[in-house]
């Protein structure tokens, strides 16, 4: 069979979609015809499916931050993920956050990703507390 006749075909008929639809039927579909309730994605295809926006958030707050590449690996993961749960723009509105990191004050930083200036909670320390509280420990230590 000519393979690639046959997706040629398939991404002709199906046409592409970059959001989840649902198709006339009702079910859920993504790419190329792709019904998500039926053939749901596998690990594998998630794994590829990670590479494009971690890479992407790693360029914009290595841009948005002059300092971030002198921090620790650990650190750099820390925010690099917390952009990554939250979209770039998320990351930076943690304005007292990153003042703190910028000046080497990473003991503040941390406190800051669970506490607004306030001392009430953040939103990321609300909506997902282990998180906010390993990307604390993450930026206070720089170790894992």
């Amino acid at each position: 069979m000519d393979r690639a006749k046959l997706l040629a075909s398939i991404r002709l008929a199906e046409g592409f979609s970059p959001t989840p639809v649902p198709d006339s039927g009702g079910t859920v579909e993504v790419g190329y015809g792709r019904n998500l309730d039926t053939d749901p994605l596998t690990p594998t295809e998630a794994e590829g499916l990670l590479d494009g926006p971690v890479d992407n958030r790693i360029v914009a707050v290595t841009a948005a931050l002059p300092w971030f590449g002198a921090a620790t690996d650990t650190r750099q993961r820390a925010l690099v993920e917390m952009a990554y749960q939250m979209g770039t723009a998320g990351l930076l509105g943690f304005h007292d956050l990153l003042a703190a990191a910028a000046n080497g004050a990473w003991v503040t930083a941390a406190w800051n990703v669970e506490h607004n200036a306030d001392g009430s909670s953040t939103k990321l320390a609300i909506d997902t507390p282990a998180r906010a509280a390993r990307y604390a420990q993450m930026l206070r230590t720089g170790v894992d």
